[in-house]
């Protein structure tokens, strides 16, 4: 949808294109930098802001027909994504328990009595559905950490 909406929307060509698409990746690194920035705030308030955030941008973003100007609201929805990511990579390496790390992808296990156990059986199928996957690398006293393959679109 993406190369569809920068060639009939934006008029723009591949350089076009490539440029917007990197502004992503460009706002992806600097959220990565810029994560430590948010360490006063609860969990729940940064994932709210950033989600917020993003939500608005990729409004805002469907709304232009200015190339440079898609391509900084999506900086700016990188910077949001990738903090939100780490934060929850960082709620995640909080939450499984070391008897539940070889099924954590099972359907309806939970480590708490409120959860359906149904999360991360969801995301792994849906992946999966789509040509991609999920795995948890390792869990350990500094943390989780899962590898994600995600389809590349043709483009």
């Amino acid at each position: 949808m993406f190369p569809y909406w920068c060639h009939q929307v934006l008029h723009i060509g591949a350089a076009g294109y490539g440029a917007v698409d990197a502004s992503w990746a460009v706002g992806l690194v600097l959220g990565s930098l810029l994560v430590g920035r948010f360490n006063r705030w609860s969990f729940r308030h940064v994932i709210v802001v950033m989600s917020l955030t993003l939500g608005v941008a990729t409004i805002v973003f469907a709304s232009l027909h200015v190339a440079w100007a898609g391509g900084v609201i999506l900086g700016l929805a990188g910077v949001a994504n990738a903090i939100l990511n780490a934060v929850m990579m960082t709620i995640m390496q909080r939450l499984i328990p070391e008897e539940l790390r070889g099924r954590i992808f099972s359907s309806f296990l939970s480590g708490k009595s409120e959860g359906t156990g149904l999360g991360l059986s969801i995301v792994k199928r849906l992946l999966l559905s789509h040509h991609g996957d999920i795995e948890l690398v390792r869990t350990d006293s500094t943390g989780t950490v899962m590898r994600l393959w995600l389809p590349r679109l043709a483009g």
